[in-house]
């Protein structure tokens, strides 16, 4: 993270580091650290917490870290999982790429660490006033998940907890958090079509105008360029979504 950060400033500024730069250097160190001796990756999540948990580093530093955490959470389960949620959770406060970054990692690391992570995700939802925060973790959940082999396995189990709070918020709260719950939905459409495809179709007709365009916009995050199990499920869809082309409201019209 050294490397990366020294000398940058966030927003694009001369000498920047943009997201997706600090991304990929965070995932080619925790690829790099799970792949090789598997005792050293705790002496690097410990060093990662030491500096998140200061004051002294800045927002670049602290965006590199917070990914990196969540890339090695990705990759392999970690022994401090409990001081790693604490932390990331703690930097869901502060400037906007920081707030980013931290929601991104919760939501990478609780793919290698389900059992511990999601339950951690799904409480925070029910009282946090972080919403948007942690449906973007849980988006970031599925949409790893979506490009693993045991992605569908991993999170089957779970969908009945995460499911309810996504629909609940799909016609609520602003605009763009409906965009990401949209998306998670998508998401997890592709993981799992046969029991999402069906609760997204409902909001399809949801009395609010708020609902019916998140349904739409969750049926568009599940199509894919190449043929899918998805795609016989979305079919018998069509003439639905062709009529919500004369509703109302023209967010769903859009």
């Amino acid at each position: 993270s050294d490397l990366v950060a020294k000398d940058a400033t966030l927003g694009g500024e001369s000498g920047g580091v943009s997201a997706v730069a600090a991304g990929a250097a965070a995932q080619c160190v925790a690829e790099a650290a799970s792949a090789g001796d598997a005792a050293l990756v705790p002496g690097l999540v410990d060093t990662l917490l030491s500096e998140l948990k200061g004051k002294k580093i800045g927002d670049v530093r602290r965006v590199v870290d917070l990914l990196m955490l969540g890339e090695l959470g990705c990759c392999v389960e970690l022994e401090q999982v409990d001081a790693v949620a604490k932390v990331l959770l703690s930097n869901f406060e502060g400037v906007e790429d920081v707030k980013q970054a931290a929601a991104v990692a919760l939501g990478s690391a609780a793919l290698g660490n389900i059992e511990k992570l999601l339950p951690l995700t799904l409480k925070e939802l029910e009282s946090s006033d972080k919403q948007y925060l942690l449906v973007c973790s849980l988006r970031e959940t599925a949409a790893r998940a979506a490009t693993t082999d045991n992605g569908a396995a991993l999170l089957e189990s779970w969908l009945d907890k995460i499911l309810p709070p996504l629909i609940e918020r799909a016609a609520t709260g602003e605009e763009g958090a409906r965009t990401v719950v949209a998306e998670c939905l998508g998401k997890l459409a592709l993981l799992q079509p046969k029991r999402v495809v069906p609760t997204v179709a409902e909001l399809l007709s949801a009395d609010s105008a708020a609902g019916r365009a998140t349904g739409v916009a969750a049926l568009r995050a599940s199509i894919v360029e190449r043929a899918h199990a998805v795609d016989a499920l979305l079919a018998p869809l069509v003439p639905t979504v062709l009529l919500l082309l004369g509703d109302n409201d023209i967010a769903v019209r859009k």
